[in-house]
């Protein structure tokens, strides 16, 4: 194995690089009495970027770190990045460093879990989205290759959520069922599936994950890359295969997309369009590099001088940052820099907006200490309450359990700042007061409004009334120190009392009336006495 990994080259010309997603341990013990603001991020993520140079043998100006808030580290002091490494020729040396520089960050304070992605990109010269296609047609009426890179050592390289790999399995039935004119639905660049046709003109193998956690030697690793070389080499010896199932590649794509499949986009933003082909290298080339001036000018020309074509070429750019998050980062710390307001607000409606795919994972995936700042910046526009709302909504809605903490500095920081709505909104369910209810400091943040509406939902909708005593109870038990919250806690559920005072009287009066409705009735009556109880008792 060995000997393929570091002597035989590719004819294929293949191109690959890989984006892992990983925990360092400890790397926050020394700021654990600290705001999670105050946390040095900078000198962390320059700490990291060494190690990597270190490991992969990449100088550090080719290193971008980025902070990734959907990973769970298994403690609360260990950091969760994600690095994507620089594009690489698919060469026995550059599969070498890959192997020794996984294998060194491993045994030095690196390691992955359950929550963690290790994501492939391929490529090849003027690759196509007809070569695509070709490759996951073949794929798919292939099981051995199939299996192969779907089980990897009794490991699922495949996930339903993240990673699906039904889709293959369809388009496999319907080539041998020979139901070609079913199968144009399921060329798309949809994002979470095993073997995922990406925007920038790659294919990324997105089904790989676990084989490096509970790590045990560098075995495990030559595996992975041996795995990774005959793929490689199987997609090689497919793209030269013209026919699929006895017909040829020509009457394949005339039977699943029509005759005229040379001028229809059947896979939006992938397809090289002839008008903007000379563009589309150059936005590919300004994301790999970083290169965020070009966008920058763009987004100030047109908010001054709008013209249809730069909007296109705008949008362009926002299809193809969901290849590089790090130049969407990039991008608003430049901004921030240039301290201009107006065309920060320009790249929000661009970018992060509720309507857009990217604007929800910039918003997962955006590194604490920039939400903040994009925070401070949206509070200058006063006009834009609303949004702010939102904005912060959506981010702690979609917070990590293990990363909730990080909402007690932003309660210290922004209380006096933020709109009153602002808080109404990220209250405005049970799910979320429980969630962050031990974080509230003051009885105006806790609106009781709310807590009335939800205590009618919850005890009059919910089959188990016993789950809303449960969550208001855990509610007290955790503030027991916060005498203002409980206090606020039990007034509310003392007026909701007040509302149904003749409630238990009525249920009373349904006594052999109607049987079903006293037995639920009932049920309520009893859980607002538990509720009332278990506040007494806390409160004493």
């Amino acid at each position: 194995m060995t000997q393929i990994l570091l002597e035989k080259y590719l004819a294929s010309q293949f191109k690959f690089g890989f984006e892992l997603e990983a925990m360092v341990e400890d790397a926050l013990i020394d700021f654990s009495d600290d705001y999670h603001d105050e946390v040095d991020y900078d000198s962390l993520n320059e700490a990291i970027k060494e190690e990597i140079s270190t490991a992969f043998n990449f100088s550090e100006d080719e290193i971008e770190i980025k902070y990734d808030g959907s990973l769970e580290p298994s403690n609360r002091f260990d950091y969760a990045f994600e690095w994507a490494t620089p594009t690489m020729q698919f060469t026995p040396e550059n599969l070498k460093r890959s192997i020794h520089g996984l294998d060194y960050l491993m045994n030095h304070n690196f390691y992955t879990n359950e929550s963690c992605g290790f994501h492939v990109h391929l490529s090849f010269p003027n690759i196509t989205d007809q070569d695509v296609i070709w490759i996951i047609s073949k794929l798919s009426i292939d099981k051995p290759m199939f299996k192969k890179i779907t089980n990897f050592e009794g490991l699922n390289f495949f996930n339903e959520e993240y990673a699906e790999k039904g889709v293959f399995e369809k388009i496999g039935k319907l080539i041998n069922e020979e139901k070609y004119s079913e199968l144009a639905q399921y060329f798309s660049t949809k994002k979470y599936r095993m073997l995922h046709i990406h925007p920038q003109g790659t294919l990324e193998w997105r089904g790989p994950r676990d084989f490096l956690d509970d790590y045990e030697g560098i075995h495990i690793v030559y595996d992975f890359f041996k795995l990774l070389h005959e793929f490689v080499s199987w997609m090689s010896k497919s793209i030269s295969d013209n026919h699929i199932n006895g017909i040829s590649k020509e009457n394949y794509f005339k039977l699943v997309f029509g005759e005229d499949v040379k001028v229809n986009d059947y896979i939006d933003n992938f397809n090289k369009k002839s008008r903007f082909s000379k563009m589309k290298n150059i936005i590919s080339d300004d994301i790999e590099k970083k290169y965020v001036n070009r966008f920058i000018k763009l987004m100030i020309k047109n908010k001054s001088d709008y013209t249809p074509s730069v909007e296109k070429i705008l949008k362009l750019y926002i299809d193809d940052m969901y290849a590089d998050f790090t130049f969407a980062t990039n991008i608003l710390k430049k901004l921030i820099e240039m301290d201009d307001i107006s065309t920060i607000r320009y790249f929000f409606n661009l970018l992060i907006n509720e309507n857009n795919d990217f604007g929800s994972f910039f918003n997962n995936n955006i590194e604490y200490t920039l939400f903040e700042k994009i925070v401070e910046y949206l509070l200058q526009f006063k006009e834009d309450e609303k949004y702010i709302s939102n904005y912060v909504y959506r981010y702690f809605s979609n917070l990590s359990q293990d990363k909730k903490y990080v909402f007690e500095y932003f309660v210290k920081k922004f209380y006096d700042k933020l709109p009153s709505n602002t808080w109404e909104k990220i209250f405005q369910s049970l799910g979320m007061i429980h969630k962050y209810g031990k974080y509230i400091i003051d009885e105006k943040m806790f609106p009781r409004d709310f807590i009335i509406v939800l205590l009618e939902r919850g005890l009059f909708e919910s089959s188990d009334v016993s789950d809303i005593v449960s969550k208001i109870t855990d509610l007290a038990t955790q503030n027991k120190n916060n005498k203002i919250f409980v206090k606020c806690l039990y007034n509310t559920v003392y007026d909701f009392t007040n509302v149904y005072g003749d409630f238990e009287e009525r249920v009373n009066n349904l006594k052999g009336v109607d049987n079903k409705a006293y037995e639920f009735y009932s049920k309520i009556v009893n859980a607002i006495k538990q509720i009332k109880e278990n506040l007494n008792r806390i409160m004493k």
